[in-house]
């Protein structure tokens, strides 16, 4: 009966965290290249979790600021 609230608390999580990829992405238009920005859209919307792991991991890292 309770397993609905880790749905939506899960749920939840992945949009916003998704949501906050897509901005950085969209905001950094300029540092990136437009394949890089397309190809970070396209996995962040198509695989919200991991588009979102990976471009927090390694999207950051390629526009010229130090890592981390």
């Amino acid at each position: 009966m309770w397993w609905w609230i880790g749905g939506g608390v899960v749920g939840a999580i992945v949009i916003v965290a998704a949501l906050i990829a897509l901005v950085d992405v969209l905001r950094r238009r300029g540092e990136l290249t437009r394949a890089q920005v397309s190809a970070y859209v396209i996995l962040i919307l198509v695989v919200p979790v991991v588009g979102a792991i990976l471009y927090g991991l390694f999207g950051r890292q390629g526009a010229g600021r130090p890592a981390g």
